[in-house]
């Protein structure tokens, strides 16, 4: 069974606001590789492709948890769609998340 979340580009402004304020303290490279070494961890693969710039995000193929990261998406989108992958796994709670990192995620639930 497959399943994709897509985010279309447009991202909220409270979503552009918690990202702003957590680059302040971190630039988007940084908390990019972050969340996915923090995904990896949590036993999600990656797949970074080139899909337009338009769709991304976590799915299930043949079992398995997948991230499709859009090569063709800025680099904050990119950043968005993993952070939302992210905050919806149930055992994110398990493991130890830096502060900053956890103002992301929780600013990605709110909006």
């Amino acid at each position: 069974m497959l399943w994709l979340m897509t985010y279309r580009p447009g991202i909220s402004a409270a979503t552009v606001a918690t990202l702003e304020q957590a680059q302040a303290g971190m630039d988007t490279t940084a908390q990019f590789d972050t969340v996915i070494d923090l995904l990896g961890r949590l036993g999600v693969d990656i797949r970074q492709e080139h899909l337009g710039g338009a769709c991304g995000g976590l799915c299930e193929v043949h079992g398995r948890r997948v991230v499709f990261v859009d090569l063709d998406a800025d680099a904050a989108t990119r950043l968005e769609w993993c952070v939302r992958a992210l905050a919806s796994l149930p055992e994110l709670d398990l493991v130890y998340v830096t502060p900053a990192l956890r103002d992301l995620i929780e600013g990605v639930r709110d909006s």
